[in-house]
C-alpha cells in the first residue's frame, strides 16, 4: 500500500469518522487520483491537493516574526492563477480513472497556510467565478453573485461533481457543481448528508436571497454585460461591483 502524505491522512480520516471506506488508488505511470470512496451503494473518486500560502507571504512572514516586526498583509479574494492550475491537475487526474459512471467525482483542496481563510474564500472565487455585488437601492440584497466570472466548476462540468475545502481550521465546504449531470443526486448524497452545515449550493443561495445567480450565457468577459443582465433579472438598475479584500496583521511572541 502507498505511503499517505500528511494531508491525505487527514482526508482519510475526516472521511473514515463520518464512517465511509477510504482505499488508496495504486500509482499508475499516468498520475492517477487519491483515493476511490464508498459508502453503501455510492462511489466516489477523490484527488486531493494542498494550498499553502505563497512562498513570498511565508517569506516576508518569518523575516517579519525573526525581527520582532509586524507582519501585515492584504489579499484581493478574487480567482487566482495557481488555485485554477490546481484544479486542472486535479480534474486530469480524476479523468485518468474509468470507474462507474454513476461514481461521483471530487477534487478536495486542504488549505493549510496562516492564512487559510484568505485561501479558502479564493478558492470559492475560482470554482465559482464569485463577484460581489452591492445593490444600492433601498430593498435591495447585497452579496455573493456565483459564475460572475470565469468558473474553473463550469469549466468541468463533464468531470467534476463538487469541490470540498477544508483548513487547518477545521472548517469544511462541500461546493456543489450545478452544471454537473449528477447535480440532482449528489445533491442527496451521503457526503452532503455527512457535511451538511457545510454544503455550498449557489442554486439553493439564490432561493434563500443570500446571493446572486448569473445563470446566463453571456460572455464572461463582457462584465458590463453580465452586470446588465443581473439588474434586468433583480429588476434593479443600481448593482454594482465591490471587490472584497482579506487584511491579516500577526507578530511572533517569544516566551
Amino acid at each position: 500500500m502507498n505511503k499517505l502524505d500528511k494531508t491525505e491522512q487527514l482526508v482519510k480520516d475526516i472521511l473514515e469518522s463520518v464512517n465511509f471506506q477510504v482505499n488508496k488508488i495504486g500509482e499508475s505511470e499516468t498520475k492517477s487520483p487519491d483515493f476511490h470512496v464508498t459508502l453503501e451503494d455510492e462511489v466516489y473518486i477523490v484527488e486531493v491537493k494542498e494550498k499553502e500560502d505563497s512562498p513570498v507571504d511565508i517569506e516576508v512572514m518569518n523575516e517579519s516574526y525573526d525581527s520582532g516586526e509586524l507582519f501585515e498583509v492584504s489579499h484581493d479574494l478574487e480567482t487566482k492563477g495557481n488555485i485554477t492550475k490546481i484544479l486542472s491537475n486535479a480534474n486530469k487526474q480524476i479523468k485518468e480513472v474509468v470507474v462507474d459512471e454513476n461514481a461521483f467525482r471530487i477534487a478536495w483542496i486542504h488549505c493549510s497556510g496562516v492564512h487559510c481563510s484568505a485561501t479558502e474564500e479564493q478558492v470559492l472565487s475560482t470554482i465559482y467565478g464569485i463577484e460581489t455585488l452591492w445593490d444600492t437601492s433601498d430593498s435591495g440584497i447585497s452579496g455573493k453573485c456565483y459564475y460572475f466570472n470565469h468558473s474553473s466548476l463550469y469549466r468541468y462540468k463533464e468531470s467534476l461533481d463538487a469541490v470540498v475545502i477544508t483548513t487547518k481550521n477545521n472548517t469544511i465546504r462541500v461546493c456543489l457543481n450545478t452544471f454537473s449531470t449528477k447535480y440532482e443526486q449528489i445533491k442527496n448524497s451521503k457526503i452532503v448528508e455527512a457535511f451538511s452545515e457545510g454544503v455550498l449550493d449557489p442554486i439553493t443561495e439564490e432561493s434563500n436571497k443570500h446571493g446572486f445567480l448569473a445563470d446566463t450565457d453571456i460572455n464572461r468577459n463582457d462584465k458590463d454585460a453580465v452586470l446588465s443582465y443581473l439588474e434586468d433579472k433583480y429588476s434593479t438598475d443600481k448593482l454594482i461591483i465591490f471587490p472584497m479584500q482579506y487584511h491579516a496583521a500577526s507578530i511572533f511572541v517569544k516566551d
